[in-house]
């Protein structure tokens, strides 16, 4: 330890000893203090917290940040008074540094700076999230220093993962109920998360497995392996799943070119063509038993050229690639997707998820938030990594086998990135790859080796020290974090309050409570407290409670809308606000600043296609069904393939009592054979919504033949031809009355009671 050379020379009478001695006793315990936050880190893919808002991502991001943030303090004052604890210059340091300053550099001058700073709370990322994974690796890469040490935390971290696989093999077995999804995902609330984790395990262990020589650690070691084999296909993750086939593949030929083993090369083509002939069959036969029992190849082999031309992931990766050519050198900022997304919007994606944030592929994800500035020095660091590696090799600094593993891992994460993107499990495995990386190929100077550090000044700067970074600590702790804990608290609160039917003044109180804190929440804040009262103003007019919070959620948006006027998202928000209020209230003036909002969104988002139909939907509470009618054309064209639009045209058109006009888009349509893969014409409930809507069609005469119309591209349906039966009656064609009555109790007797009559007022009466 530090001084401890020195301390042969002095007199145990000296009183320097007593400083030198508590100077060892200090440095052992703030390393022992780093050492135990560095392993309590291992536990934040168990964190969830129930009583914020995204329980599985805020929990566990808030407590790596805090975790963080005080090992850092412990580091910094080890690495002032021993410059043995200080982080050495190499490719990788330099590499890790640039990429930070570019992506600094891109959040200053991206479009929306705060959100590429904190990010939100589904996400949680940010610079604020890269800055305390930089300093984790400072914190990492100097703590840990020794082969044993990174033995340790890579066991410690295999420990956790066993009990996460534990957690998830309870989901798959249905003794743990799986919430929103039908795979397991253990503490991460996406089985895609649970996948990417395990990949990073997996290597791990098989590491650990084959250099292992006692019997007991190789069945320990199997046993682990077999069991997260287990999980990570039932999560049927294809993107970790390609990935874990490349860093097998990187084991194999790097075992093949350096064994000298006749054998064990033998093995290894062996191998290699058992899993080619697998490939082929799998692919090439993909009703197999395999396929029908291991998701994740079901999947894939459904993955054809006509499947992928209109897949979102790839519809997606086109409008980064748009994005990235708008901004190419520093790109729109870190988490701001979102807004090229609704600029560049592609309409071919109306259908699927209204707005996506992220490009679903990094490599994409860096172009487009840092340009290509970012993206090279994305890219740079990866390759530091990876020369570090060949050249501790070659120093022999590291064993060749241990580098191959480190290697492989390096390569299964960065092909699986090329389809999803990180969360804060894979960038904590992240970097622990990158500290141990650097640490076993460094030749970092030995405490033995540090600088005398003079006593007399030592003694008294060393309280200072403590006191000044223990503050400097703690208020990081607050600012960044404890503020947004209780937003995040209290949206979640107000949420359940609304839910619950509590009182008003409550509600408020609690909102006017988390708006004053005055976080990134904010606008999380805004957005989701306005979804739940405009649903709850839609489906009950008269729900006392939720029109009197409409109010409190429009000025949240006017908020929102005066500082960001430029984002496409918020004014359609605001417009949808006060559209809702306008057709609760009728008030000209809410009718008229829905307009304003809507004719910004389609502005800055011309081919949005929900702009339109929001826009139509509007001019239809307001009486206006030509103008809706116009809009929903527009729209329409955008995406005629489009089942979704389809049914929304259609929807609108006889809202408009344009009965022809939605023939004519039906016929359009129904002609075109550009239809989005694994979808149907009309659902029993799209019928119905259909049969229902036609009834606002004026005519009779035109509501008969758009109903005969639309029967011939329908599906039989007892709804449809009940409603035939009626308005043919109505119409006063009795033939057709009787035919349609008779056509529906075929499929339905239960509507004998209603269309009896129909049917004996046909028989006794000649049709006119």
């Amino acid at each position: 330890m530090v001084l401890v050379q020195t301390m042969g020379t002095i007199s145990l009478k000296d009183e320097r000893y007593g400083i030198l001695r508590n100077m060892i006793t200090l440095e052992r315990s703030l390393i022992w203090a780093a050492r135990i936050g560095i392993g309590v880190l291992l536990c934040v893919p168990l964190i969830v917290s129930q009583s914020m808002l995204f329980p599985f991502i805020t929990g566990k991001n808030f407590f790596f940040r805090i975790i963080v943030e005080l090992i850092t303090g412990v580091w910094f004052i080890l690495a002032v008074i021993n410059p043995a604890y200080r982080l050495r210059r190499s490719p990788l340091t330099l590499a890790l540094g640039g990429f930070l300053i570019i992506v600094t550099l891109a959040t200053i001058f991206g479009s929306d700076p705060a959100m590429s700073f904190w990010s939100n709370f589904e996400r949680m990322e940010g610079l604020v999230t890269y800055l305390h994974l930089g300093a984790l690796f400072v914190v990492l890469s100097n703590i840990l220093r020794t082969p044993r040490d990174w033995a340790y935390l890579f066991h410690g971290s295999l420990a956790v993962s066993l009990v996460v696989t534990f957690y998830a093999l309870l989901q798959a077995r249905g003794l743990v109920a799986i919430v929103g999804e039908y795979r397991p995902y253990a503490w991460f609330g996406n089985s895609i998360y649970l996948a990417e984790y395990l990949l990073f395990h997996f290597f791990i262990t098989l590491f650990f497995l084959i250099y292992s020589r006692e019997v007991w650690a190789r069945v320990a070691y199997t046993a682990v392996l077999v069991a997260e084999g287990y999980i990570f296909f039932i999560a049927a993750s294809r993107g970790a799943f390609i990935g874990f086939v490349a860093g097998v593949f990187v084991v194999l030929v790097g075992f093949l070119l350096k064994t000298s083993s006749r054998r064990v090369r033998l093995s290894i083509i062996g191998g290699f063509v058992a899993l080619v002939l697998l490939a082929v069959f799998v692919f090439y036969q993909p009703n197999n038993i395999l396929t029908r029992h291991v998701e994740v190849l079901e999947r894939l082999v459904t993955v054809s050229s006509s499947s992928l031309k209109n897949d979102p992931r790839i519809l997606i990766w086109g409008i980064g690639w748009r994005a990235f050519l708008e901004r190419p050198l520093l790109g729109w900022g870190p988490g701001n997707f979102i807004e090229p997304y609704s600029r560049l919007y592609n309409p071919e994606l109306h259908g699927n998820e209204p707005w996506f944030d992220r490009v679903h592929n990094m490599f994409l994800e860096w172009l487009v938030a840092t340009g290509s500035i970012g993206f090279f020095s994305y890219l740079a660091v990866f390759g530091a990594a990876f020369f570090a590696l060949w050249r501790g090799i070659q120093q022999k600094k590291i064993d060749w086998r241990l580098a191959l593993f480190l290697a492989s891992t390096g390569v299964a994460y960065l092909i699986q990135n090329a389809f999803v993107f990180d969360t804060i499990g894979t960038y904590l495995a992240l970097l622990f790859w990158f500290a141990a990386l650097y640490s076993l190929t460094q030749s970092l100077l030995s405490v033995q080796q540090s600088k005398r550090i003079r006593s007399k000044s030592i003694s008294t700067m060393h309280g200072i020290l403590m006191i000044c970074v223990g503050i400097s600590v703690m208020s990081i702790i607050y600012f960044v974090n404890i503020p947004a804990m209780q937003a995040a608290r209290g949206i979640l609160q107000a949420l359940q309050e609304f839910s619950s039917g509590a009182p008003l003044g409550e509600i408020r109180k609690t909102l006017a409570y988390t708006e004053d804190l005055d976080t990134f929440g904010t606008l999380e804040l805004h957005e989701r407290f306005g979804n739940e009262v405009m649903n709850v103003v839609l489906e009950r007019e008269s729900h006392v409670l939720a029109a009197a919070l409409l109010d409190d959620a429009i000025r949240g948006f006017e908020y929102e809308t005066r500082h960001y006027p430029e984002s496409a998202k918020r004014q359609l928000f605001l417009g949808r606000l006060y559209a809702v209020r306008f057709n609760l209230k009728h008030n000209e003036a809410d009718f008229r600043a829905a307009e304003d909002a809507y004719r910004k969104a389609l502005s800055i988002a011309p081919q949005y296609i929900q702009n339109h139909v929001a826009f139509a939907e509007l001019y239809l509470m307001g009486n206006r069904p030509d103008d809706a009618a116009e809009l929903i054309r527009g729209a329409f064209a955008l995406a005629p393939q489009s089942e979704e639009m389809m049914h929304v045209a259609l929807a609108v058109y006889l809202l408009a009592d344009k009965p022809d006009e939605a023939l004519r888009m039906l016929d359009e349509h129904m002609r075109k054979d550009t239809k989005l893969p694994n979808m149907t014409n009309f659902g029993r409930d799209e019928i119905t919504r259909v049969a229902q809507l036609s009834r606002y069609v004026k005519n009779v005469s035109a509501r008969l033949h758009f109903l005969k119309e639309f029967a011939r591209w329908a599906s039989p349906s007892p709804e449809l031809y009940r409603v035939i039966a009626l308005t043919s009656a109505e119409a006063g064609d009795k033939v057709s009355a009787r035919l349609y009555a008779e056509k529906t109790l075929d499929l339905n007797p239960l509507l004998q009671g209603e269309l009896g009559t129909l049917l004996n007022d046909a028989s006794s009466s000649p049709d006119r």
